[in-house]
């Protein structure tokens, strides 16, 4: 379930900056700038994109928002893009990925921030840029929403 959870909000949270993107750059003209802009890591489009066409967006990477961003592309990478531990005469030739080996609790814990992370990065972008015209993500029912990500 962890699994399913992490790629399923990896793959909507990454829908909702997509849409954000191409609906903002094509509203300000410079919809040019999207298949440069859609290629980047997750995280950047998020911190940077948004800023293309509304200057004053912000997204630190200081907030609990960005941090389970961080966790979550972290590990969506670690099982999608697997790597393993290479050791040879005794010498580590490279380090393989790193899966989240935390307390079942601990681990419940992130699956409902990743449940979450979705819709409040949609009400972070509302939030920040308010005329921008998308209807993205604005129900939540039945997700819980994650308290800390409003702070951002």
């Amino acid at each position: 379930e962890y699994v399913t959870v992490a790629f399923l909000a990896h793959a909507l949270a990454e829908s909702v900056i997509n849409a954000v993107l191409a609906i903002g750059l094509a509203s300000s003209g410079a919809e040019e700038l999207f298949a440069l802009i859609e290629r980047a890591d997750i995280k950047e489009k998020w911190i940077a994109g948004p800023k293309t066409f509304h200057p004053a967006y912000s997204l630190p990477k200081s907030c609990a928002l960005y941090q389970t961003l961080q966790h979550l592309t972290r590990q969506r990478n670690a099982f999608v893009h697997y790597k393993i531990d290479l050791e040879m005469d005794g010498e580590r030739k490279l380090e393989g990925s790193r899966l989240d080996r935390s307390p079942l609790g601990t681990q419940i814990a992130w699956v409902r921030r990743f449940f979450s992370l979705p819709y409040d990065l949609a009400s972070h972008v509302r939030k920040q840029i308010p005329n921008l015209h998308a209807f993205i993500l604005y129900d939540s029912n039945p997700i819980q929403r994650f308290p800390a990500h409003a702070v951002a």
